[in-house]
C-alpha cells in the first residue's frame, strides 16, 4: 500500500468529512500521529482534547468516530456510566485515543464527568471516586489521563475548554459514505499512511529532541500569538512540536488563535458588506428589521442558521463588538440604523472591531436602557 503525502491524506479525509476550515484537516492528522506516539511527547506531559460541536445533523459524530478510526482510537457511544469509566480507565491505560459520543448526555449520567476530564489532559491524572459496597463507602481511583476526542450541541464549560481545541462543525455530514463504510479503503489508506509517519519521526526522535525544541527560540517565537494564553501555549505545543518532526505545512498556531468569536464575527462582518454593496445601503436609512431579513436570506444561502428576532441580532452584533458603545442595548424596531462610509473599512478583515460598523439614529423616545 501506498504512503500519501499530506495533501492527499486531506483529500482522502475530504470525502467523508466537511471541515469548516481547510487547515482543521491538517490539525487532525497531526493529533492522530501524536496519539500514536506518547512516550515520545512524555517530556510536555499533557494530551490537548478535541471537541467537534454544533447543530445537529452537523456532521460532529461523523468527525469524531473518522477521527478515531484512523487514529486506532477506542469509542464509546450509548453505555452505562460504569461502562465508561471503566473504558476510560482501559484505554488510558493502554495510552491510546478515547472518543466520547454525545458527551452532553453523558455529562448527565455520569457524576462530575466534566471534573474528571478536566484533569485528564494529564496522562498520569488519576480521580478519585467513592463506591458504596454492602454498607461500607470506599474510595477509589480511575486512571483517566490521555488523548480524547469528544462531540457535543454546545462548548463544554470554560474549565474544560481551556483543554481543547475546538472544531464548530456547520456543514451536513456526507453520511451516505460512512454510513455505508464504501470509504474503508480511504480509511485503511489514511491508517496505513499515519501508521508510517509515527514511526517515522519515533524513530528520528526522543524525549530529549522534544524538550531541545520546546526550549528552542524557534517554538517560541511560533507560538508568540499565543503568549498571553498559558493553556493555548501548551496546546500549541503537542501540535507544533509534532507538525515539526513531520515537516508538515499546517498553521497550528493560527488553527488556535482563531476563535468561534472570530469566526462568527468574520461570518457576519462578510455578510453585512456583501448586503451593502448589492442593496446600495451605504449612508442610507434601514430599520432593523429591513436588515434582519436581508443577513437571514444571506445566511439561508450558506445553508446557516440566522437570527429569530432583530434583538437577538443586536445582541449578536454587541456582543462581538461591531456595535459602538452608544447602542450596545440590543435593538428595537422603532429604531434606524445608518450604515456609514467611513466604518465600511471593517468590512474587510483589520483588526479593527472595536468601531461601529452601524451607526445607529435613536430617537429619544425609544431609547432603552432597561434591554
Amino acid at each position: 500500500m501506498r504512503i500519501l503525502p499530506l495533501d492527499e491524506m486531506v483529500d482522502c479525509y475530504k470525502l467523508s468529512i466537511d471541515y469548516p476550515h481547510e487547515r482543521d484537516y491538517g490539525m487532525s492528522l497531526i493529533y492522530s500521529v501524536a496519539v500514536r506516539n506518547p512516550t515520545l511527547l512524555a517530556p510536555l506531559d499533557f494530551w490537548p482534547y478535541i471537541n467537534f460541536w454544533g447543530a445537529p445533523v452537523s456532521g460532529k459524530t461523523e468527525a469524531t468516530l473518522y477521527l478515531a478510526k484512523i487514529s486506532n482510537g477506542f469509542i464509546v457511544q450509548k453505555c452505562t456510566p460504569a461502562y465508561l469509566l471503566r473504558k476510560m480507565e482501559d484505554v488510558s491505560k493502554a495510552s491510546t485515543l478515547l472518543a466520547i459520543d454525545q458527551y452532553d448526555d453523558h455529562v448527565k449520567a455520569v457524576d462530575d464527568l466534566d471534573g474528571i476530564m478536566e484533569i485528564g489532559h494529564r496522562p498520569s491524572a488519576i480521580y478519585g471516586l467513592t463506591e458504596k459496597e454492602k454498607s461500607l463507602i470506599k474510595l477509589v481511583g480511575i486512571h483517566c489521563g490521555g488523548p480524547k476526542v469528544f462531540n457535543s450541541l454546545i462548548p463544554p464549560r470554560p474549565a474544560l475548554r481551556s483543554r481543547t481545541w475546538e472544531v464548530h462543525m456547520k456543514k451536513s455530514p456526507k453520511a451516505s459514505q460512512f454510513a455505508t463504510y464504501s470509504n474503508l479503503h480511504d480509511i485503511s489508506m489514511l491508517t496505513y499512511s499515519l501508521d508510517h509517519y509515527a514511526k517515522k519521526i519515533q524513530k528520528r526522535f526522543g524525549p530529549r529532541s522534544v524538550s531541545s525544541y520546546i526550549q528552542s527560540d524557534a517554538h517560541r517565537l511560533s507560538i508568540q500569538p499565543l503568549a498571553s494564553d498559558g493553556r493555548k501555549v501548551q496546546i500549541a505545543n503537542v501540535f507544533e512540536c509534532v507538525r515539526h518532526m513531520l515537516g508538515w505545512d499546517v498553521d497550528v498556531i493560527g488553527a488556535l488563535h482563531y476563535t468561534n468569536h472570530d469566526e462568527d464575527l468574520d461570518v457576519l462582518r462578510d455578510v453585512l458588506g456583501t448586503i451593502v454593496e448589492e442593496r446600495g445601503w451605504k449612508d442610507s436609512k434601514q430599520t432593523p428589521q429591513t436588515v434582519l431579513t436581508a443577513i437571514n436570506e444571506k445566511y439561508r444561502t450558506m445553508n446557516a442558521d440566522g437570527f429569530r428576532t432583530a434583538r437577538a441580532l443586536g445582541g449578536k452584533m454587541a456582543e462581538l463588538g461591531i456595535e459602538g458603545e452608544d447602542c450596545r442595548k440590543r435593538m428595537e424596531d422603532t429604531n434606524y440604523y445608518v450604515f456609514s462610509s467611513v466604518a465600511m473599512s471593517l468590512i474587510h478583515p483589520s483588526g479593527q472591531t472595536t468601531l461601529p460598523l452601524l451607526k445607529p439614529i435613536w430617537g429619544t423616545a425609544h431609547l432603552r436602557r432597561d434591554v
